[in-house]
């Protein structure tokens, strides 16, 4: 079932969302009905996240679906998919890159994204970070330790509602979120390098948090 246009005159822009899962042929017809209701000779497709087209659809299916895209498109028209070149084959990316003026991958500046995409890969520790981000903002804001461990991050908290190990999963959540590092100098328990802390980064990844709560 896909969304109504969101439509934004100021921008000459529309936005449009199809819920998962997506099928190809579904995809084509809101492209199409799109296109059909705007009456400029200049238009910009950019499709986002086209790797959840093709785990839903399939390959040769979304293939198809970008096929009759172009062939739908004013002569002027332009085709940007957005896709990470990592969640598909090789062939299957080139494929793609054939049909599209442009292919974008994924933004690391994109706190957004980076949680969907941890959503996807680590559901057990964006669980954590989800619940438990706030508490583990605050042993870090409050640690004296460039390089700590998470249980020596764990005892700057008081009455924690975190174990060490729940904020450790917390803190490695950080990492993929690119909120904290890893320090690599130790055969140990793992060390976070907080000289990397984004604090800002956080906060913005802990609004995108709640809202997938």
């Amino acid at each position: 079932m896909d969304s109504p246009a969101q439509v934004l005159p100021e921008r000459d822009l529309a936005l449009r969302t199809l819920e998962r899962p997506v099928d190809a042929e579904g995809f084509a017809d809101t492209v199409a009905a799109s296109l059909g209701a705007s009456d400029s000779d200049t238009v910009v497709v950019y499709l986002d996240a086209l790797g959840e087209l093709i785990a839903d659809a399939g390959c040769e299916e979304t293939v198809a679906a970008l096929e009759r895209l172009r062939d739908d498109l004013p002569s002027s028209g332009v085709v940007v998919c957005g896709i990470d070149a990592d969640a598909v084959d090789r062939a299957t990316f080139e494929r793609i890159e054939g049909l599209a003026d442009e292919v974008v991958g994924p933004s690391e500046g994109d706190v957004g994204g980076a949680v969907e995409r941890l959503r996807r890969s680590d559901p057990t520790n964006f669980g954590y970070a989800r619940r438990h981000w706030r508490e583990a903002r605050r042993g870090i804001e409050r640690c004296e330790r460039n390089y700590p461990k998470a249980k020596q991050i764990h005892r700057r908290l008081a009455d924690p509602a975190t174990t060490p190990r729940t904020l450790g999963a917390t803190l490695k959540a950080f990492v993929d979120l690119g909120i904290i590092d890893v320090w690599s100098d130790t055969v140990g328990p793992t060390r976070y390098d907080l000289t990397a802390y984004d604090a800002r980064r956080l906060l913005e990844a802990g609004e995108a948090l709640d809202a997938n709560g």
